[in-house]
């Protein structure tokens, strides 16, 4: 009784986490709803490391939103003729390092076009090279508030604030421009050293599932790391059972749904203290999710460590408040105090 009372208060507060309300199968339930399927499942247990050689996406810097009716829509800028004409001579004069040239034409860009984030950007890039620091950070602000989703102002910013010796300013600011750009790898240098600033770590730990699918037949198998085998278990069911998808409420194809990664999360969670306890799991991303799911953070989690990975352009289509959430949960859980031995 005392480990079913364990189960379904863990169940209830990863129920009152996650994004969509929904009927959570526990990790029993799974391997249940396999013992009884017309499809055989085989699995296999492996300490073999399995490593993630998946490129993954940058996003672009072009888009901005625009909110109607309450919902965040996408669009892409466009310049006229005559706005484009000056965008790419202001561009010559800073590649030719002519910066007040190029601020004339950047303007000139404005003028057409007021809230072009990237000129205002750019701008203050060229007082940054011209080490003008209070004017660069002037109009980095500047294009954040035109276009909270630029991500290279953000970026751009914080490096100011580092300059100047606005540690804690530089650190907010990265955290965002990771947030938006979540695979840049020139941005996590900047972010480890901001964070020795701070005299924090940064660590670029990756959410890596150990496990593998593959189907011929009437046959699913299954290999996992002992840590991740919960996770790859549901994700079986999940992506082969027949039914299964429509029995929660998924009709279509889709890449991704909250409502699949939440249950296989959650089964990572309830497999690991079901068998661990309190223990620490050999996966130092395991050992992450545990903390976010005590600290409320699941969604924050599983937005910028499952979908902003392999689909970063999502965080464009998010609110601002949804940004700054997730990129508190980057300053909390990818900053650490001291650097592990």
């Amino acid at each position: 009784m005392k480990t079913s009372f364990s189960v379904l208060v863990i169940v209830s507060a990863l129920l009152s986490q996650i994004i969509v309300c929904q009927e959570l199968n526990t990790p029993a339930a799974i391997i249940k709803i396999m013992a009884d399927s017309k499809i055989q499942y085989k699995i296999n247990v492996t300490e073999e490391f399995m490593e993630d050689t998946t490129k993954y996406p940058l996003n672009g810097y072009d888009l901005y939103q625009e909110t109607k009716d309450g919902r965040v829509i996408l669009k892409e800028y466009a310049l006229s003729e005559k706005a484009g004409q000056a965008f790419k001579t202001a561009e010559e004069h800073f590649s030719n390092k002519e910066f007040e040239k190029a601020r004339k034409f950047y303007k000139k860009v404005l003028n057409e076009n007021k809230t072009y984030s990237v000129a205002m950007t750019y701008i203050g890039q060229t007082y940054e090279l011209e080490k003008k620091d209070d004017d660069a950070i002037k109009w980095f602000k500047k294009a954040i508030k035109a276009n909270y989703i630029d991500y290279m102002a953000h970026w751009f910013l914080a490096s100011a604030y580092h300059r100047t010796g606005e540690s804690r300013n530089a650190l907010n600011e990265v955290a965002i421009a990771l947030t938006l750009n979540r695979n840049n790898p020139r941005l996590e240098t900047l972010a480890i050293t901001i964070a020795l600033k701070n005299k924090l770590f940064y660590n670029s730990w990756f959410f890596t599932p150990q496990y593998t699918l593959s189907s011929d037949s009437d046959t699913v198998r299954i290999f996992a790391k002992k840590e991740w085998l919960a996770y790859a278990l549901c994700k079986a069911v999940w992506r082969y059972e027949p039914g299964y998808k429509e029995k929660k409420g998924i009709k279509n194809e889709s890449l991704f749904t909250s409502v699949e990664e939440n249950e296989c999360l959650a089964n990572i969670i309830l497999g690991h203290m079901n068998s661990e306890g309190e223990k620490l799991s050999e996966a130092e991303s395991i050992n992450f999710l545990l903390e976010a799911f005590k600290r409320k953070k699941l969604s924050e989690f599983m937005i910028y460590e499952v979908w902003l990975r392999k689909y970063p352009q999502i965080i464009y289509s998010l609110p601002k408040e949804t940004i700054d959430n997730i990129a508190d949960y980057v300053s909390r859980f990818h900053f650490e105090k001291k650097q592990k031995h």
